[in-house]
């Protein structure tokens, strides 16, 4: 690597220079430089600066020398040479040295402002407190001290921010938080479900009893109506408890995703042993995030169950058209062509005899409605998606409809106005005013900007008015929900509660608009919508060329029939050619170790690479001594990979780990 590379000034270089002997310009460059870099001297776990040697000896145009030998003295302060090189480095990079009573101070409330409301790993802190030293030209302390310092601050941090969402608090929440862990014979935790008598409860109606944090901990969400039920009124549940909103803004979604997680493998005996003002804080994020996740589950149920009713109605059709084409094979297509050819020549025994019972009119519309487009097709399935929504589906979609709060764009709040329309219609749906309302005549304009187009015939009804048409109140439902499904898919229209379907305009950056050219050049995209379009769609289409071209004539690549349905087969790639000595390597293993374990070659994988280090705990501190925990790692870790659970780990070996031990280990650290 080169002086540019480097970066290294002329004063940097005549200073470097300046070091009698050859060791003593590497050691002093290698200092300067890591330093320069990184805002500290290199330690003992800094084994990687060995990669500066030789780039040092490069600019420098000296010869390479023992590696190791100089590696050794730049770890080791101890030294009297690599003291007086570091005050000499200090001195040159204009460096003060760390004063407690004028650096600690601003040094702990950068930390609670900037560093730790991001949530970032020790690791990380520890770089950004470098970082932030090296800005200020502050020369670092020891390892030791700025450990106990960010320690310091991240006590005073989480503190402070406990005791904001405690204030926030009413004496009302604070009850029904403390509801949720309040003790019982069974703990929450292990709580099974409630039977499907008490399930099903009308949505509109609050659970009779309180949500238990076990409850509340469920992610078991299908596409079943006792099931949906049981999902909303735990979500109606959580929203009476009203936490503040406010509470999001104090932290990064990182930090509030790790005191998530930390309610997430307590049980409710260990939050009740908190202190108050971090059991409250705990819950309340934990509701607030929950919450979120709850009403993306409901919207993901909605959109669920919205294409479900689809698919069956396209099934449906299909199998009455397979058993059609059995028995007048195409009588659709000869009806389509009897129709036109009756409309292109009407003279003669047409126009006598199938006029008076078919006129022109109706012949047309067959036409239109048998079409080559396809319109007859997609038709039946609207047809049979309607009847599955009236008479199946309808009870639960709104159930969902109500449990959730839309937001749109501007371009959108007519979809919004005809849905919060509905809603109050089918709040009362008894109601002398529902009823008066959809008997009454409606202008079909007001449709036609709501609603596609090919749901018209199925939504409009024609009367006798002149301009006025009646409505099929399903059928506009369905119209509208399929509309939502559209909208909701590409966050054109979103879920106000909710993270994943969250309003996208919150993800721009605040000053977007007065900086759009430069966040589209650090996204690498044109600000033309129809440029960007154009691209993409030309390399999907050179693909899709590419793939038609060979995809007939290659050998690898079978279209078969399976289960009346097209299915693409691709051959296996043939297997590679066997190492010459693998045989002989796999018998002289068999020798020397014949009856080898896969849980003795995990133990031999994690004593090399030390994996096991990387499973973070999820609490604040852990009690387990490092042996002690590395075991349990190991068997949690061979027993879900292999599948043998965790109940048969815990009687192998000696010294034999309970099964609490081994669930205690797998629920915070897995």
């Amino acid at each position: 690597m080169n002086k540019e590379i480097l970066d290294l000034s002329p004063e940097t270089l005549d200073l470097i220079k300046s070091k009698k002997t050859c060791e003593t310009q590497i050691i002093f460059g290698v200092l300067l430089v890591f330093f320069q870099q990184v805002g500290r001297f290199p330690s003992a776990n800094d084994k990687h600066c060995i990669n500066l040697i030789p780039e040092i000896c490069s600019c420098l145009n000296l010869e390479l020398l023992d590696h190791d030998n100089i590696l050794k003295k730049i770890i080791n302060p101890s030294l009297t040479t690599i003291k007086r090189f570091r005050n000499e480095i200090l001195i040159f990079l204009q460096f003060k040295g760390f004063n407690k009573s004028s650096h600690l101070v601003d040094f702990i409330n950068h930390c609670k402002k900037i560093i730790f409301p991001l949530a970032p790993n020790w690791d990380q802190v520890t770089e950004q407190a470098y970082a932030y030293l090296k800005n200020q030209k502050i020369e670092p302390c020891t390892n030791i001290q700025l450990d106990y310092f960010l320690t310091t601050a991240h006590h005073q941090f989480e503190a402070e921010l406990f005791k904001k969402i405690e204030r926030s608090l009413t004496p009302e929440i604070k009850k029904d938080l403390d509801q949720i862990v309040k003790e019982e014979k069974q703990e929450a935790e292990n709580a099974e479900l409630p039977t499907k008598s008490e399930k099903i409860i009308s949505p509109m109606k609050p659970i009779r009893q309180p949500l238990t944090l076990g409850q509340l901990k469920e992610e078991k969400a299908h596409l079943k109506i006792d099931s949906i039920l049981y999902e909303i009124q735990k979500y109606k549940e959580l929203n009476a408890i009203n936490i503040p909103k406010a509470i999001e803004s104090l932290g990064s979604r990182k930090l509030l995703e790790k005191y998530y997680e930390r309610v997430m493998v307590e049980s409710p005996s260990h939050i009740r042993d908190h202190k108050v003002t971090i059991r409250y804080a705990y819950l309340s994020i934990f509701c607030l995030i929950r919450q979120q996740r709850m009403s993306d589950t409901l919207a993901d149920l909605l959109l669920k169950l919205l294409q479900r009713i689809l698919t069956r109605a396209e099934r449906s059709v299909d199998r009455a058209l397979q058993l059609d084409n059995k028995r007048v094979k195409g009588k659709m297509g000869t009806l389509l062509t009897l129709a036109k050819q009756s409309i292109d020549h009407p003279d003669g025994v047409i126009k006598e005899t199938i006029y008076p019972e078919i006129p022109k009119d109706r012949l047309s519309e067959i036409v239109i409605d048998l079409g080559e487009d396809g319109q007859w097709y997609r038709n039946q399935v609207k047809a049979k998606a309607l009847s599955l929504y009236s008479h199946n589906n309808r009870r639960i979609v709104w159930a969902l409809i109500h449990a959730l709060d839309f937001g749109a764009e501007p371009q959108l709040f007519k979809i919004l106005k005809a849905l919060n329309f509905l809603k109050k219609m089918n709040a009362d749906e008894a109601g002398e005013k529902t009823i008066s309302l959809k008997q009454r005549l409606y202008n079909p304009i007001l449709l036609k900007s709501i609603i596609p187009d090919n749901w018209l015939p199925f939504v409009t009804i024609k009367t006798n008015h002149a301009t006025k048409i009646r409505i099929n109140w399903y059928a506009f439902e369905l119209a509208l929900f399929e509309r939502l499904e559209t909208e909701l898919s590409v966050k054109n229209i979103w879920v106000k509660q909710a993270f994943r379907y969250r309003n996208p305009n919150e993800d721009m950056p605040p000053d977007f608009d007065e900086n759009e050219d430069y966040y589209f050049n650090i996204l690498g995209l044109p600000k033309d919508v129809e440029e960007f379009i154009k691209d993409l769609q030309q390399t999907v289409d050179d693909q899709l060329y590419e793939l038609n071209g060979s995809i007939l004539t290659n050998p690898k690549v079978v279209i078969k029939d399976r289960k009346k349905r097209g299915a693409i087969k691709i051959t296996p790639f043939d297997p590679q050619r066997e190492p010459q000595n693998l045989e002989f390597l796999k018998l002289e293993i068999a020798k020397l170790w014949p009856n080898l374990d896969l849980i003795d070659i995990l133990k031999e994988a994690d004593f090399r690479i030390g994996f096991t280090k990387c499973l973070e705990s999820a609490a604040t501190r852990e009690t387990i001594s490092e042996d002690a925990l590395t075991k349990r790692l190991l068997l949690c870790v061979f027993g879900l990979g292999s599948n043998t659970g965790l109940k048969r780990m815990s009687g192998l070996g000696k010294n034999q780990e309970s099964y609490d031990s081994l669930r205690y280990v797998k629920r915070r650290f897995i």
